[in-house]
């Protein structure tokens, strides 16, 4: 990747590094307070349950944006469905991973798990309500794999920004906060080669397709 992701990785490590420890050290005064007032228990428990989405998100934009690297084949890969689940965990969604051989495992090395980690967090915002994401790999020639999702569930949609910064049809200066990640997710794709396509109905369902290559 050129200079301008490493020194993008570089600066979001550096965010998440800072936040993380203030945010344990608030997690653990708040299970002193429950223990000893009794009469806010409810609240801190919704308090505390944001702490913890929280602490999961900063260690999931550390691992997909940061320099901090995933290890490579089944490892990474175990690591990557822990911290998708992770993510997914507050909201309604069930998601089915698909069996990976040894000859897929070895093409999964840290900047594709980077990339199927960001493309995981755009679908995390697209997702609203309910959702059922289907996680599909076939090995399509040596050294590269077909990655598939399919995504459905009551209101879900990317929305015309995200995709035409998914499609980079959109140059940098119309960038908003809105689309930013997907343009992102899209130009990493582009480093990686690895032909991302997506499709959206407006309506429940989106799809992702693309190749990883060793």
């Amino acid at each position: 990747m050129n200079k301008d992701f490493v020194l993008l990785q570089l600066l979001s490590s550096k965010i998440c590094h800072d936040l993380v420890n203030p945010v344990a050290a608030l997690r653990f005064s708040m299970d002193m307070i429950k223990d000893s007032e009794e009469e806010n228990a409810e609240a801190i428990d919704i308090a505390t349950a944001s702490v913890d989405s929280l602490v999961r998100r900063l260690e999931y934009f550390r691992y997909a944006f940061g320099a901090t690297n995933l290890p490579a084949g089944d490892s990474g890969f175990l690591k990557l469905k822990e911290l998708v689940s992770g993510l997914f965990k507050e909201k309604d969604v069930k998601i089915d991973w698909a069996a990976f051989d040894e000859d897929s495992l070895s093409v999964l090395k840290s900047d594709n798990l980077k990339l199927i980690m960001n493309i995981f967090f755009i679908i995390f915002n697209a997702v609203h309500k309910t959702a059922h994401i289907k996680f599909l790999v076939a090995k399509v020639a040596s050294q590269k794999v077909g990655v598939g999702l399919s995504i459905k569930g009551a209101n879900v949609k990317l929305g015309i920004d995200n995709i035409q910064a998914l499609k980079l049809e959109v140059s940098p200066s119309d960038l908003t906060p809105r689309n930013v990640q997907s343009y992102f997710t899209a130009r990493m794709a582009e480093k990686l080669e690895a032909q991302l396509e997506v499709r959206d109905n407006m309506q429940e369902e989106i799809q992702f397709a693309f190749v990883l290559r060793d």
